[in-house]
């Protein structure tokens, strides 16, 4: 989680957290970033995907203009 709390720190990532209920799913981040290139190294860099606990898949997403969590 320290990793994640200093990327929110670094406004790269703008919301993660875990998800609720029966899933294969562990999480979600949410990242600022439009370097795909950026998310993939960020990503691996996680001490949890480092270390082969949690792996990831990213998806692509855009929101509309003025589009922001409260």
């Amino acid at each position: 989680m320290r990793y994640l709390f200093k990327l929110r720190v670094e406004k790269k990532l703008i919301l993660n957290g875990p998800l609720l209920g029966e899933s294969d799913i562990r999480g979600i981040c949410i990242y600022d970033l439009t370097d795909l290139n950026e998310v993939i190294n960020l990503t691996e860099e996680d001490p949890a995907v480092k270390s082969g606990r949690l792996s990831y898949e990213i998806h692509e997403w855009f929101g509309l203009p003025g589009d922001r969590l409260i």
